[in-house]
């Protein structure tokens, strides 16, 4: 799949508005529960449905926005490709679960290893043919770019949300634009990245 012959401006646009979106209402829910957690005992419906839905939100967000900016600029991709990244996704999550049975470090290990599956899953022809397990090749694009790896793992899973809950702005549109703004910054990021370790 070739980046510069699959862009079509006008889809970059709609998947990059439902991410937009996506992002809007996680935000929006964070807002109006986060007072309501330091009181589980809460009785308000709506607050558990909230609360819930925010889960569920946050649990997904990052295949399903990884999805939608992949099919920005890949046109092969359909919504076969996004059920093999949820399946993939849970598959991993399963497995950074029960390694972190044995203590965090075993978990936090197979995190890293598992990093690359989303990009697998969606970018590499060999996966969609049945011919390659993500979750091994992820381990070993890994072990072979661990520097790079645990970079990227600082910096999108640590360093930006950290960022982001520090910021004194309670307004979700403000939020929204700047998170919006660097998940896609790191999109293209990482999509260049994915194409020359694997040329």
């Amino acid at each position: 799949m070739n980046i510069k012959t699959s862009i079509n401006w006008k889809k970059v646009n709609i998947y990059f508005l439902i991410c937009f979106l996506y992002l809007f209402l996680s935000h929006q829910f964070k807002f109006e529960v986060t007072p309501y957690l330091q009181d589980l005992n809460s009785s308000n419906l709506l607050i558990w449905i909230k609360i819930i839905f925010l889960i569920v939100l946050n649990f997904f967000e990052k295949p399903i926005l990884f999805y939608f900016w992949a099919r920005s600029f890949y046109k092969e991709l359909t919504i076969e490709n996004l059920n093999s990244l949820v399946k993939e996704y849970l598959r991993s999550v399963g497995s950074i679960l029960f390694w972190s049975l044995f203590f965090i470090i075993p978990g936090l290990i197979r995190y890293i290893q598992l990093y690359w599956v989303n990009t697998i899953v969606l970018l590499k022809p060999s996966y969609s043919s049945g011919h390659l397990d993500a979750l091994t090749q992820s381990k070993k694009i890994t072990l072979k770019h661990l520097k790079l790896t645990i970079l990227l793992i600082c910096l999108v899973d640590f360093i930006v949300p950290m960022a982001l809950d520090l910021l004194t702005i309670k307004n979700t549109l403000i939020v929204t634009i700047l998170h919006t703004g660097i998940i896609s910054c790191f999109f293209f990021f990482h999509i260049y990245l994915f194409n020359k370790i694997n040329d």
